[in-house]
């Protein structure tokens, strides 16, 4: 598996342009062979910070979609905003898999054990 993350930075005028340009993009990138996430986000505590998640089978699924004309698209559209790129990091992962999701009462046991608390 080959996954992404991206944060950036968007001026509060450019967020309806930048949702709308989002959804299209979420939606081409969902429907690729390949994709196993696609996710871009806004902050919940700071809404001029926007994250971009996606997770591919592996790197040569990640670079068609790199290459795909609805992502091109999409970067054309980000230039005409007031969006700077912050951060991103790309991870190749040997071992993954899909399931219904964390086992919380396991999760919260071993953040307990770990002197970790819970927000």
């Amino acid at each position: 598996m080959f996954v992404t993350f991206s944060r950036g930075h968007l001026a509060s005028a450019d967020r309806a342009a930048f949702t709308d340009s989002a959804r299209r993009s979420v939606a081409a990138a969902n429907d690729q062979p390949g994709c196993v996430i696609y996710r871009q986000m806004v902050d919940l505590f700071d809404p001029e910070t926007v994250y971009v998640i996606e997770a591919w089978e592996s790197e040569e699924t990640f670079q068609r979609h790199a290459g795909a004309d609805y992502h091109h698209r999409r970067i054309e559209e980000l230039v005409g905003l007031d969006f700077q790129p912050q951060e991103s990091y790309r991870f190749g992962v040997a071992d993954w898999r899909r399931g219904p999701g964390a086992d919380l009462p396991a999760l919260l046991a071993g953040l307990a054990d770990s002197g970790i608390t819970e927000p």
